[in-house]
């Protein structure tokens, strides 16, 4: 599923003339939490993990970065899924995250979405 995208601008190059790793993390945790807040309906999803992070190909000034995300495992408060970005048809990134679900102590609760699906 497409969450969102990026256009990449002078601004966010590093000194080898390519996109700056960094940029795309903040990227792919921005498109996380907002596929976490909608594919679970919760205000307050927040990064536990992300996992191996794979930079498949270099992006360039001027390109455009479709960031996809995918479930791969629900649990009862946190939930494990895939991000992919590709610029058309390259792949650039694909990591795999986790997201817990949080109340507004910052404390663990239970997803209601999952809770009432697995009655």
């Amino acid at each position: 599923m497409l969450v969102t995208k990026k256009l990449v601008m002078t601004k966010d190059i590093g000194c080898n003339d390519n996109l700056f790793g960094g940029n795309i993390m903040q990227w792919a945790d921005e498109c996380a939490a907002i596929y976490a807040m909608e594919y679970t309906g919760e205000p307050r999803m927040v990064t536990l993990k992300f996992e191996e992070m794979l930079f498949k190909s270099p992006v360039k000034v001027g390109e455009i970065i479709d960031f996809n995300a995918s479930a791969l495992v629900e649990g009862e408060t946190s939930f494990k899924f895939h991000i992919t970005a590709n610029v058309g048809n390259r792949l650039v990134l694909s990591v795999d995250c986790v997201f817990v679900c949080v109340d507004q102590l910052g404390r663990k609760k239970a997803i209601e979405k999952f809770k009432r699906s697995n009655k």
